[in-house]
């Protein structure tokens, strides 16, 4: 052999030997397969529920006025921070204080009526007395014929008269009383409306709004019309994050929240759940359900009104097993079934350990296990190596989402037509609870592909941890194949 053609040989080898150790396999067309994997290894994995609320002050008050009339002081401003109490506008109070000088004279005409009353009940009294003594005397002349009887008659009636414009004279001072307290009311509520025209801070806090001027007219009818708006302090703030219905059963007040806002895309903040509500919201067919979640917001750059961008930690996992989410994806094609290692026998054992599982959870009889098995029999493709999953399966009929999915569906079509309904219910409750298990695909020593089962926990955005199974940390997990011409 010449030279150069022993050099293409050797070159011819090497070249092989290289294709061979990173994942490359010549095929009979021309074409050669890379296989992309990634080792099992140790990792953290976070499960996160990710959603938007707004920022808001813990107490947020609206100041309005009871009165109407015209500004004619303003003692805040926009940012203004304000002490409970203190007054930051008043109304014009002429008109109210007019009132109060008109009170307070009608208070006075009342205390001399309820003087004069009680002049004319003493008065009363007097004449009632001496009308009765005048009749007690005539009375004791007509026993002597000293008095026509006439004479008594008319002292018995004057009398009578006389107890009458007591008792008149009585109730015209309690009318008077009366109109003392009526008009002693009054002039209070005209002096709670002089008080009314001091506009006052009911909190501590800042003014976040302000809409009124001065020489403006406020005009108070059936509600009180805003004036202020004032945020109690936003040294703590809270935020109102919209969940979906899918997430609401992961949420709880012990889950970490994380937060940031457009103004300081660097900076991550740091917020406790406080309230889950139970009102839902329902918008354009969407469910969704408030979490109320408060923060420290020690130096103020969080501001009413902002936007958060809020991640809620609903499961964590650190230093487990974990694989790229790419490889539960992975699943042969038309090129690569050239590298895939047959697994003969291995979809039979499944099989029959699915039934010893149902003979178990059910207490199926050996008949009924007969019955199940033939049923399996009657399905082909039941038969076959497939991805399976042990969620719980898709109602029959409907169109699965993935080959998992469809594979577990139709072992639930098959179930239902061959258990009782009785045992189909307690079969579907079994499922509640398992462990979701799927099968990945590695690439072993020699080059080619193989399926193993692995039981899987949490996901986040790139991982999810392997609970069990098949894998061990160092096997290399397919994640793609491609092809490439030469």
């Amino acid at each position: 052999m010449k030279k150069g053609g022993l050099a293409l040989v050797l070159l011819a080898i090497v070249v092989g030997i290289f294709a061979y150790q990173n994942g490359y396999l010549q095929k009979s067309g021309g074409a050669t397969l890379e296989v992309q994997t990634t080792a099992a290894s140790l990792g953290n994995v976070q499960r996160m529920v990710s959603t938007s609320g707004t920022v808001k002050a813990l107490v947020t008050l609206l100041v309005g006025s009871q009165l109407s009339g015209q500004l004619t002081e303003l003692n805040a401003d926009f940012n203004s921070e304000v002490k409970k109490n203190q007054v930051i506008a008043r109304i014009d109070p002429r008109t109210f204080e007019m009132k109060v000088a008109e009170s307070a004279a009608a208070v006075s005409v009342a205390e001399a009526s309820i003087s004069l009353q009680e002049a004319t009940l003493v008065r009363s009294k007097v004449t009632a007395e001496n009308a009765q003594r005048e009749s007690n005397r005539n009375q004791s002349l007509i026993a002597k014929n000293l008095v026509a009887e006439s004479a008594l008659d008319n002292s018995r009636a004057a009398a009578q008269v006389a107890k009458a414009d007591v008792v008149i004279a009585q109730a015209q001072l309690e009318n008077a009383k009366a109109t003392l307290k009526q008009r002693q009311a009054t002039l209070d509520s005209a002096r709670i409306d002089v008080e009314r025209t001091y506009i006052r801070s009911p909190i501590t806090g800042i003014v976040v709004d302000r809409s009124i001027d001065v020489g403006q007219t406020v005009a108070a009818s059936l509600s009180a019309p805003t004036l202020f708006t004032i945020a109690q302090d936003l040294r703590n703030v809270q935020i109102e994050a919209q969940v979906d219905e899918a997430d609401i059963g992961q949420i709880s007040n012990s889950n970490r929240v994380s937060f940031s806002v457009d103004a300081y895309p660097n900076k991550q903040f740091t917020g406790t759940i406080e309230q889950i509500r139970l009102s839902p919201t329902k918008l354009q067919n969407v469910v969704t359900y408030t979490v109320i979640i408060t923060a420290d917001n020690p130096d103020k750059h969080l501001l009413p009104g902002m936007t958060a961008n809020v991640e809620i930690v609903t499961g964590e996992r650190k230093n487990v097993l974990v694989i790229p989410n790419e490889a539960l994806r992975f699943r042969p094609n038309e090129a690569a079934q050239a590298l895939v290692q047959e697994n003969k026998g291995k979809g039979a054992a499944r099989r029959e350990q699915m039934l010893n599982n149902l003979k178990t959870e059910l207490n199926l009889s050996a008949e009924e296990l007969e019955k199940v098995r033939a049923a399996f029999e009657a399905q082909k493709e039941l038969n076959q190596v497939r991805p399976a999953t042990n969620a719980p399966p898709a109602p029959p009929g409907e169109t699965a989402a993935n080959p998992a999915t469809a594979y577990a569906a139709k072992i639930a079509k098959v179930l239902q037509e061959t258990l009782t309904p009785e045992q189909f219910k307690r079969w579907q409750a079994t499922q509640q609870g398992k462990r979701r298990s799927v099968q990945i695909w590695l690439k072993t020593a020699d080059g080619f592909l193989t399926q193993k089962r692995v039981e899987l926990g949490i996901n986040d955005e790139h991982f999810t941890e392997v609970l069990g199974g098949e894998l061990k940390e160092g096997d290399l997990v397919v994640i793609r194949v491609k092809a490439k011409t030469p």
